[in-house]
């Protein structure tokens, strides 16, 4: 494998990210967007990101169960798996290991994606070979996912995280004391891979007020506080435009009554955006002046993951709208987001009220948001502290 030169240590970040630019829909683009941009991050601090994946076959095969190639400007080694499902992950259970032993050296160090179950063999044999993986928590088990899958999840965890270095980035402040951990790095995203590629354009600079509600919709991720709260906002006076665009993976359906509801309200206008590719979200999230980011609070994924979403959105100049889940306001204050007190629909409904009555005080806001994103998550500070974190041995390992 090329690309390391004399003296730099490479970081292997084990994630299932899809090569194939057509099936890319099919995985989340948080995880996508999360694992790029720490490897953005990793390279800006001087150490060489290699990705290694076991999702989609490309062209490997039993007997070529490995294959490096570039994509995204990144290095990747695509692990020989079967199918999807049980099978993908029982494949990759195995093959992974393949890829530790091929590769990975003594100074190199290897960060894993959310430990999913099939990286139990991986971590087995990094710890045989006292060079111990590092965990990179996104979500914590849910008491409340009865799946098979959460189930098996549930009950590795706790296998995987002892074979694992005691130290583990996670996406939040609050994962990490929830979890127990001692010794932790919060990993909220990083900035500047949004704004490399994305142009952003200054908030609230044309007449209409372009709002953007998007990712996985839920009901623990707001789609019940949405629809409520614009079904309040028709009952209000709206002083200048508002245009609603909701993209993302919702249930099929799931706003056509809100959307016929909306086509009689005055100043409001409302859009459903399904299946865009990365270049088509890239053109429509640079025309939006505001980001909605309604994770629930009180819900167990509120209490469990942290919203990826408020680093993109501020990042790219919009006005972030949230609620106050895991670690959002210890990140944002008044001056540089709009956060929620409650998940009353009534006070979403009266912000964005509000946003539309005082479009100048709000772009202020934006403007300050984008800025405490850019100073905090730049690639620069977040590889500098997440290779001093996995490379620091003085703390040792369990």
């Amino acid at each position: 494998m090329s690309g390391r030169t004399q003296g730099n240590r490479r970081i292997f970040y084990v994630a299932s990210l899809v090569l194939d630019p057509a099936k890319r829909r099919v995985e989340s683009p948080a995880a996508r967007n999360k694992v790029l941009g720490v490897c953005a991050a990793i390279r800006a601090a001087g150490a060489t990101p290699v990705i290694i994946t076991a999702v989609g076959r490309e062209a490997t095969s039993l007997w070529k169960p490995l294959r490096v190639v570039r994509r995204d400007g990144v290095c990747f080694v695509e692990v020989f798996n079967i199918g999807g499902g049980l099978a993908r992950r029982l494949s990759a259970l195995l093959f992974l290991p393949l890829a530790a032993l091929r590769f990975v050296g003594a100074r190199d160090r290897v960060l894993l994606y959310n430990g999913e179950p099939e990286f139990l063999l991986l971590a087995l044999c990094l710890r045989i070979l006292r060079r111990p993986a590092m965990l990179d928590i996104e979500d914590a088990p849910r008491t409340d996912d009865r799946s098979p899958l959460g189930r098996l999840i549930a009950a590795t965890a706790p296998l995987l995280r002892r074979l694992c270095d005691r130290r583990a980035v996670v996406a939040s402040r609050a994962l990490g004391e929830q979890l127990g951990l001692r010794h932790f790095l919060p990993v909220y995203g990083v900035s500047s891979f949004f704004t490399a590629s994305r142009l952003s354009r200054v908030a609230f600079s044309d007449a209409e007020t372009r709002i953007l509600f998007g990712g996985s919709i839920l009901r623990d991720t707001g789609s019940d506080l949405f629809i409520a709260a614009l079904r309040e906002l028709a009952t209000l006076s709206i002083a200048t435009p508002l245009h609603f665009y909701v993209t993302g993976r919702f249930q099929a359906g799931l706003f056509d009554a809100l959307a016929a509801e909306m086509a009689t309200v005055p100043n409001v206008r409302f859009s459903v955006v399904q299946d865009l590719n990365t270049d088509a979200y890239a053109a429509l999230v640079r025309t939006m002046d505001v980001g909605l980011c309604l994770k629930l609070p009180s819900s167990e994924m509120g209490r469990t993951t942290f919203p990826s979403k408020v680093v993109e959105i501020t990042a790219l100049g919009m006005l972030l709208v949230s609620t106050r889940v895991s670690d959002v306001d210890l990140i944002f204050d008044a001056e540089s987001a709009v956060l929620l007190a409650s998940e009353a629909p009534t006070e979403l409904a009266a912000v964005l009220a509000e946003i539309a009555m005082d479009r100048s005080r709000f772009a202020a806001i934006a403007l300050c948001g984008k800025r405490r994103a850019t100073d905090r998550f730049s690639d620069a500070s977040v590889g500098s502290d997440l290779v001093r974190f996995m490379t620091n041995t003085e703390e040792g390992r369990a």
